[in-house]
């Protein structure tokens, strides 16, 4: 762990200050603009809150990813977790394109990346993403679209992971329910 090394900017700080005054309103002006994300990952299902504030925060993420117009996101999940939301909502301020599965399956979240051309991949756990790299039809090459893939994991992980994915940089953050998704990651001009 190299303790010299800055730690992530949160991404509130990067929201333009126009963005930071609408997302801090009475909840009262801003209950036309929320919705609810249930998350049923564990024995009893949690939810969360989606308001303003949490997609100002997917921009954010976009920004802070480099997200382009051409982009194409693959989720190689169901849309049952709150990064989901995040990602989808990051491709919508980017328009770009959102890839998302009805279950997870490591080859078909593997041809789906290769051939849809995905260019970010946010499997979020190396439980997943460690699937799809262990899977027999994974190669060097399958990747070789992917600019990014972010995963939540120490960094060891993070580089073993990176160690098979050469075509592509890893990124960490951290996130919960609660904020709807990421409220730091670190830049792909960063590394692990």
């Amino acid at each position: 762990l190299d303790i010299d090394r800055p730690l992530p900017k949160l991404l509130d700080d990067e929201i333009e200050p126009r963005q930071r005054a609408a997302a801090r309103e009475p909840r009262a002006r801003r209950r036309g603009a929320h919705g609810r994300l249930d998350v049923a990952v564990c024995r009893r299902p949690v939810g969360a809150a989606v308001d303003r504030k949490a997609r100002v925060r997917a921009v954010a993420v976009g920004e802070r990813l480099k997200f382009r117009e051409d982009e194409k996101m693959g989720l190689p999940r169901p849309m049952f977790h709150s990064s989901a939301t995040q990602t989808l909502f990051s491709m919508l301020t980017c328009r770009g394109t959102w890839l998302s599965m009805t279950h997870f399956e490591p080859g078909a979240a593997l041809r789906q990346v290769m051939i849809e051309k995905a260019t970010t991949m946010f499997p979020a756990f190396p439980t997943i993403t460690m699937q799809m790299l262990n899977h027999p039809d994974y190669t060097d090459e399958s990747f070789r679209s992917l600019r990014t893939v972010f995963n939540v994991a120490n960094p060891d992980m993070l580089r073993q992971m990176q160690e098979k994915m050469p075509n592509s940089i890893q990124i960490g953050g951290f996130g919960m329910t609660e904020t709807a998704g990421s409220i730091a990651a670190n830049s792909p001009d960063e590394g692990v």
